[in-house]
């Protein structure tokens, strides 16, 4: 399958954070979509401002990356990330020196936001441009328009001022979960088996972009809560890699909250937690990851 991308995920380290070393195995292509331009009107959370969306403009033309390669586990992955914000579709892309191709492309048809860009976000799709070339990235500086449809010309630079700041801290949870009623104690703030359930599946979620294995849980370490979760609290389980072996693998995974009872939304940490997963067979025994 095909993705067709204009805005983060245009070069390999992109995709790493969700796919591990899968993005080895893809293809990325130059690509032109004919009758779209980009606009600046979606919100993202996670980025704190506004991100790039797509809309149609007859006359104009989007030049991205088509990433040839992805299989259905890869979309998956890819869903549960863009298509909080942006749903799923299907467009025809022209790649450089090829045939039209059919390819999946995320977009929203509708903006839900006004305000300015997010600076880090900003930041991040100037060097995956610079990094995919010339093409995308005039076409990134000269062809995006913002909320209002004004033009919003992107200054070109050799390298983005700031870029690696921003690159370092762009952070994609692997789960992020709304907590409801149901999930509350008879203190009335969230359970903290409803904490450890997440926490379980989001380590597996980590492990399968290491590899595609069947997985179970072995162990779970150095938990300790140092603040409480709160009915309403949007949290974030970010994980990390921290050790792979013949036949097990060992995830830390980091839990914020995002405090919206104040209308704020600020972010603190709740917990974390090292999970140790086994990879088994069809028969349950443990098998190679590699």
């Amino acid at each position: 399958m095909n993705l067709f991308a204009y805005g983060t995920l245009m070069t390999a380290e992109g995709l790493r954070a969700l796919l591990g070393n899968r993005v080895e195995a893809l293809t990325f292509r130059v690509a032109r979509l004919t009758g779209w331009r980009r606009v600046w009107n979606v919100h993202r959370d996670e980025w704190g401002g506004g991100v790039l969306n797509v809309e149609r403009t007859a006359g104009a033309t989007v030049v991205g990356v088509l990433i040839e390669g992805l299989n259905g586990d890869d979309l998956v992955l890819l869903d549960r990330q863009e298509s909080t914000h942006l749903p799923r579709d299907s467009v025809y892309v022209q790649p450089e020196g090829g045939e039209p191709l059919a390819a999946q492309i995320y977009w929203r048809r509708r903006g839900n936001h006004t305000g300015p860009p997010s600076s880090r976000y900003e930041a991040v799709v100037q060097e995956r441009a610079r990094q995919a070339g010339s093409a995308v990235q005039e076409n990134l500086s000269t062809g995006s328009v913002d909320p209002a449809g004004q033009p919003r010309r992107i200054a070109i630079s050799a390298q983005p001022p700031e870029v690696s700041l921003a690159m370092a801290e762009e952070r994609i949870p692997a789960i992020k979960v709304l907590l409801l009623p149901k999930d509350t104690n008879a203190l009335g703030t969230i359970f903290g088996g409803v904490i450890l359930s997440h926490i379980d599946l989001a380590s597996a979620v980590e492990a399968r972009k290491v590899a595609a294995r069947r997985y179970v849980t072995k162990a779970m370490r150095e938990v300790e809560f140092h603040e409480p979760v709160f009915l309403g609290d949007i949290v974030n389980f970010f994980t990390k890699t921290v050790s792979i072996g013949r036949t097990s693998l060992t995830v830390k995974v980091s839990v914020e909250a995002e405090r919206w009872g104040a209308g704020r939304g600020e972010r603190v940490k709740v917990t974390e937690a090292e999970v140790v997963l086994v990879a088994v067979d069809e028969s349950g025994r443990p098998t190679s990851i590699r």
